[in-house]
């Protein structure tokens, strides 16, 4: 379930959760799942590794929105990446945004680029089983 689409009178916690590589579904996504059902939580996982990241980018930018506007609280998972890497688009983070950005121009790519600072600066968790 997409932030932009939750059933109308259901306020119970939702989670988002997009990854795009297949280590991630035997290891975090595997430890996460059996919480978030227990916990009776709603959840969307986009793991079509054929869609793009736009998709995933505007959802993040409603998230943004949202969490502005009191509407949504976002506590966010960087999985295997810093959150200094995601802030300031280094490493391979770095390097995937700014590939895709480069089939897009103007005030898409902008509100992405605050969409994504603005996460990166809420305090989550970091989950990392590569060190």
């Amino acid at each position: 379930m997409s932030v932009s689409s939750s059933q109308a009178g259901d306020n119970r916690p939702q989670v988002f959760i997009n990854y795009r590589k297949e280590e991630l579904r035997k290891t975090f996504i595997k430890s996460l799942l059996p919480e978030l059902k227990r916990g009776r939580i709603k959840f969307f996982i986009d793991d079509n590794e054929e869609k793009e990241s736009r998709w995933c980018l505007d959802e993040l930018h409603k998230m943004k929105k949202l969490a502005e506007g009191n509407k949504l609280v976002v506590i966010p998972v960087f999985v295997n990446v810093t959150t200094t890497d995601v802030k300031h688009f280094n490493g391979e983070f770095g390097k995937n945004f700014r590939e895709m950005c480069k089939k897009y121009v103007g005030q898409k790519v902008r509100k992405w680029r605050e969409a994504v600072e603005y996460i990166a600066d809420i305090i989550g968790e970091v989950w990392d089983n590569l060190g």
